[in-house]
């Protein structure tokens, strides 16, 4: 008898034989398709409803925007509506900034136009491409550690709580796996510091490393608690450690600022709720660190980017401690590729990381506007034939 999808992804989290290989765009709380993509493609495809439902994924993301807008549920008004914009890609518990807190004390400079995220970046349109934004970083200046110390991290508000714990109940009520955004770490240190400040940070003034980093993972430990307290089933995290040769930053300087938060973020998850799971999206070449990642708690890694990693070796040598999420390639087959070449690589997957039980297939990072809608037709159609029933 073939498992319902809570009881598949399970299966295969808890690494049991699973029946399928269970496919979808989507990787941890991020959508697969960019927002134009997803409307152009709907539109071309003749349907308004959400790709979740449309394909009937076997994990839905809580407060997907896709979800929130697209489809129709008493849980759901324009309130919620209102406060996740569908061109947000994570799903997860809104995220509000300090109404009380003057974050313009912090920047020089503020192009016109610009406004400011939960964590007080201040965004703005790029001037050649206004359809994509850039951002400057609050804390890059700072010199002052009491400012720093008094900086503020976003509130996680109860009315926003309510319906994401709804909106959590309803996914599981369906016998789907829910996913949200559980945070960042590295990324979110850059992004408040600023990038290059922050690497000079790592040599020069450490301990600003340190006081930054603290108040981003106490953050993060109250949303993964959150998440938690509502039920979700896969905390998912996010952070591009990694490019196509190697690690962005010195193994040591991970290990020494980051991989103890991640320890002590992931154990307290671990002893909370023992039926809850660990995702981590890292993209490049992070084949260094994913021992580091296993002794922290993690259960799934995403992408495997094939383009940046052996997948296979890693997918053998990791097989007992992981299950890999992605491994489809976007720079070349996704993007670029031929319907007989999706095909290959989708039966190739299946075959070779598929058939461990340890695999679910997707994408290695959202569709842009460059991959032909056949491409994504294709994706489906080759899932439909070589991930379906394998025992």
């Amino acid at each position: 008898m073939e498992k319902n999808s809570r009881a598949l992804i399970k299966s295969i989290l808890l690494h049991n034989p699973s029946d399928r290989t269970p496919w979808t765009f989507d990787f941890g709380s991020c959508k697969g398709l960019q927002p134009f993509l997803l409307e152009k493609y709907k539109r071309a495809r003749g349907f308004e409803c959400s790709l979740a439902r449309y394909f009937d994924y076997d994990i839905w993301i809580a407060m997907d925007p896709d979800r929130i807008h697209n489809d129709s549920y008493e849980h759901i008004d324009n309130v919620i509506r209102k406060k996740i914009p569908l061109s947000v890609l994570h799903g997860g518990i809104p995220l509000s900034k300090n109404e009380e807190y003057d974050y313009s004390q912090h920047y020089q400079v503020k192009p016109d136009g610009g406004f400011f995220d939960s964590f007080g970046l201040y965004y703005f349109a790029w001037p050649d491409n206004p359809d994509y934004f850039r951002f400057f970083s609050p804390l890059e200046h700072e010199t002052n550690y009491e400012n720093i110390v008094e900086y503020p991290v976003p509130l996680l508000k109860p009315l926003y709580i309510d319906y994401f714990r709804r909106d959590v109940e309803y996914i599981k009520s369906h016998e789907k796996m829910c996913a949200a955004y559980s945070g960042s770490l590295y990324e979110w240190s850059y992004y408040i510091r600023g990038r290059e400040r922050i690497y000079y940070d790592y040599y020069d003034d450490p301990s600003i490393v340190e006081l930054i980093i603290e108040k981003i993972a106490a953050f993060v430990q109250e949303l993964a608690q959150k998440n938690l307290d509502c039920g979700v089933d896969i905390l998912c995290f996010y952070d591009d450690l990694g490019d196509q040769r190697g690690l962005q930053i010195n193994p040591q300087t991970f290990r020494k600022f980051y991989k103890p938060f991640y320890k002590k973020i992931w154990n307290k998850i671990k002893s909370s709720a023992k039926d809850a799971y660990i995702f981590l999206h890292a993209c490049g070449n992070i084949s260094e660190l994913i021992p580091d990642f296993i002794e922290c708690g993690l259960d799934v890694l995403h992408p495997l980017q094939p383009e940046t990693m052996d997948i296979y070796r890693l997918g053998k040598e990791y097989s007992k401690d992981l299950v890999f999420w992605g491994t489809m390639s976007n720079q070349y087959t996704l993007t670029r590729g031929k319907r007989e070449d999706i095909f290959s690589e989708v039966r190739e997957r299946v075959e070779k990381i598929g058939s461990t039980g340890r695999l679910i297939l997707s994408p290695s990072n959202t569709l842009g506007s460059k991959v032909p809608l056949k491409n994504i037709d294709c994706f489906y159609e080759a899932c439909e034939r070589y991930c379906g029933n394998q025992t």
